[in-house]
């Protein structure tokens, strides 16, 4: 089927997506605009499942580091940006701060999953500093699950 600007005209103002994203999939279904809808419709599914198990795993993370112990502050960054700081009390534990402060490390943990390079900050009660840049695995890649280059 032919591909005309009506038709991606259709699907990007149906899906919310730009001319490129809407062209892209006009061509993978044959120029079929429903179909290039539902295509969008399946790929956002896949993309907030992705985004809900990061941020999952970005919460067990911080549990984990606060559960080793020897910890008094932890501060989310990016780009040199502090997104969150947590003073840890020697008393608490891992628990106690997912349960405060899960809404904002499932929030950083989601914003994690889109945009990646989030560094975690563990402050010793020595004053040193001990940076953890892999708390989030890379999860950008194109709609075939392969990595993008």
């Amino acid at each position: 089927m032919e591909i005309t600007l009506e038709k991606i005209d259709i699907v990007r103002e149906r899906a919310r997506v730009s001319y490129a994203e809407a062209k892209e999939a006009l061509e993978k279904c044959d120029g079929n605009v429903v179909d290039a809808i539902i295509y969008f419709e399946k790929n956002q599914k896949n993309v907030f499942d992705n985004i809900s198990n990061t941020g999952s795993e970005f919460v067990e993370s911080i549990k984990d580091i606060i559960k080793k112990g020897n910890v008094t502050r932890i501060k989310i960054m990016k780009d040199s940006k502090l997104l969150l700081d947590i003073p840890v009390n020697a008393g608490v534990v891992g628990g106690a701060i997912g349960i405060v402060y899960l809404p904002a490390l499932m929030a950083i943990g989601a914003i994690a999953a889109v945009v990646t390079k989030i560094q975690v900050v563990i402050e010793r009660p020595d004053g040193k500093e001990e940076v953890y840049d892999d708390i989030i695995k890379d999860t950008s890649a194109d709609k075939n699950g392969n990595e993008e280059n």
